[in-house]
C-alpha cells in the first residue's frame, strides 16, 4: 500500500494539488486561449505560473528540497543556448518570446522532478495523467463514430486533420484536442508508456489495463501518423521487457524494430506523386519513379539553415526551412517546420543548442536504461523518453511538446525515488 509521508505542510499539499492540475491539462491543447507572439497558449500555460510559485513556497518552507542533479546542468546549457542563440537573431523581439518558451518547458520537467518526491506522489502523478488521457481518447473514438455516421457534421474539421502527405480518404485522421494528428500520436505514446509502467507497478486492475490498451491502439491508428512506427516499437520492446526469454517477447521486439524501419523509411518518399517535385529517382530492379516526401524536402533545408548559420542559428523561433509543397488533396502548403526535433533546434540555435539537446537526450536515455531491468516503471519511462522525444522526433519537431518535459521530469522523479529507496535499505540493512 502506497500511502503519503507523513509530515506534509498545508503549503506543499497546495502546491502539489496545483502540480496535478498541470498534470490534467496536458490532455487538452487544443483550443489555444491566447496566442502570444505566434505561440498558442493553453490551459497547462496557464497553470503553470501558479502551480511554479507555490513549488518555489513549498520549497521556501522547507517541505520540498532542490537538491543537485546533473541533468539541471544540461537543462541551463540547454537554455542557454536559446538565449545566446537569441542575442544574434535577426528577429530578436521573436526569439524572445521562444526563450521564455523553452525555458517553461524545461520548467515543466524541473518542478515534476522537485515535487514528486515519494512513491505516493509518483503513483498520483502517473494515474492523473492516464485518467486525463481518457479526454481525448474518448473524444477520438466520438469523432470515428461521428464521420462514418454523420459525415457532414461540422465538427469534424475541428477533430481532425488532414494537411499534409497523407492521401485523404474515407478515413477520419485524428488530432482529437491537439493541434495535429502528429502531435495527438506522440501523447498516446507517452499514455500508452504510463500504461504500461502503471499495470507493471499494478497500480491498475488488468482487465481496466486491456480495455485502455485497447483504446489507446485504435485512437493511435488513426492518428496515421508517421509517429506510428516508434509507438509500435515501444509496444514490442515493453513486451520483449516482460517476456524476454520466449519466442513472443523476441518477436514482438523484432516485428516493433522492423515497423519503426519502414515507417522511417516511408517518411523519405511521398506516397503519391505531385506536381512540381524538384526531384525524383528510381528504385534499382523495381520500374517504380518515386518523389521526395515533404519531410525529406523540410530535413534537406533545415539541414542547409543550420550550416548557413552554424554557430548560432537563424534564431529561436524562426522558421526552420522554407519549402512550397503541394498536398494529397491538390493544395499548396508553404512549409516553415523542420519535421524533425534535432533539425528544428540546430537551424534555430546553431550547434551550442543541438550540442545540449544531444546531451541531454544521451544522459536521460543513460539515466533511464542504466540498472531499471527489474523496476517496470522505470524502465517503461525510458521506453517512453526513447520512443516518443527521441525516434519520433526525427519525423516530428516535439522538442516544444508539453506532455515530453512533463515524461522528462517523471524519468528524473522515478530515478531519484529509487536511488533514495536503496540508500535507505542499506542504512537499514547495516
Amino acid at each position: 500500500m502506497v500511502s503519503e509521508p507523513c509530515g506534509r505542510n498545508l503549503i506543499s499539499k497546495i502546491a502539489f494539488g496545483a502540480f496535478l492540475m498541470l498534470t490534467a491539462s496536458l490532455a487538452i491543447q487544443k483550443p489555444s486561449l491566447l496566442i502570444v507572439g505566434g505561440l498558442s497558449l493553453a490551459a497547462t500555460d496557464f497553470v503553470f505560473p501558479v502551480s511554479f510559485v507555490l513549488i518555489v513556497v513549498a520549497v521556501l518552507f522547507g517541505d520540498l528540497r532542490i537538491r543537485k542533479h546533473k541533468i539541471y546542468i544540461l537543462f541551463a546549457f540547454y537554455a542557454g543556448a536559446f538565449i545566446l542563440a537569441a542575442l544574434f537573431a535577426p528577429n530578436i523581439s521573436r526569439s524572445t518570446v521562444k526563450v521564455f518558451a523553452t525555458i517553461y518547458l524545461v520548467g515543466i520537467a524541473v518542478i515534476a522532478s522537485v515535487v514528486v518526491d515519494s512513491e505516493f506522489r509518483l503513483k498520483i502523478a502517473v494515474l492523473t495523467f492516464l485518467a486525463a488521457s481518457c479526454i481525448p481518447i474518448l473524444i477520438g473514438l466520438l469523432t470515428i463514430m461521428i464521420f462514418y455516421a454523420a459525415p457532414e457534421c461540422s465538427l469534424l474539421p475541428y477533430l481532425t486533420y488532414h494537411y499534409g502527405a497523407v492521401p485523404v480518404g474515407n478515413y477520419p485522421r485524428l488530432s482529437s484536442t491537439f493541434v495535429s494528428a502528429s502531435m495527438f500520436c506522440n501523447f498516446l505514446n507517452v499514455a500508452l508508456i504510463f500504461l504500461f509502467g502503471a499495470f507493471g507497478r499494478n497500480w491498475l486492475n488488468k482487465r481496466l489495463c486491456w480495455i485502455a490498451l485497447s483504446l489507446i491502439l485504435v485512437t493511435s491508428i488513426f492518428t496515421i501518423s508517421a509517429g506510428l512506427g516508434a509507438f509500435f516499437l515501444a509496444v514490442g520492446i515493453w513486451i520483449w521487457y516482460k517476456q524476454p526469454n520466449t519466442i513472443g517477447g523476441r518477436s514482438s521486439l523484432v516485428a516493433g524494430i522492423s515497423i519503426f524501419v519502414l515507417s522511417l523509411a516511408l517518411s523519405f518518399v511521398a506516397l503519391r506523386p505531385y506536381d512540381g517535385a524538384p526531384y525524383s529517382f528510381g528504385l534499382p530492379f523495381f520500374d517504380v519513379e518515386l518523389f521526395p516526401s515533404s519531410r525529406l524536402l523540410v530535413w534537406s533545408d533545415a539541414i542547409n539553415t543550420f550550416i548557413a548559420n552554424f554557430l548560432f542559428g537563424n534564431g529561436p523561433g524562426s522558421p526552420s526551412t522554407s519549402v512550397i509543397f503541394q498536398n494529397s488533396e491538390g493544395t499548396f502548403s508553404y512549409l516553415t517546420d523542420a519535421h524533425n526535433s534535432f533539425l528544428s533546434v540546430a537551424a534555430q540555435t546553431g550547434i551550442l543548442g543541438l550540442t545540449a539537446l544531444v546531451a541531454v537526450t544521451i544522459h536521460l536515455i543513460t539515466l533511464g536504461f542504466a540498472l531499471a531491468k527489474d523496476e517496470p516503471l522505470r524502465y517503461a519511462l525510458a521506453i517512453g523518453f526513447l520512443t516518443a522525444f527521441v525516434l519520433q522526433g526525427l519525423t516530428g519537431s516535439f522538442e516544444d511538446a508539453r506532455h515530453l518535459w512533463f515524461l522528462i521530469g517523471i524519468l528524473i522523479a522515478a530515478e531519484r525515488i529509487r536511488s533514495d529507496n536503496s540508500a535507505a535499505e542499506v542504512i537499514s540493512s547495516s
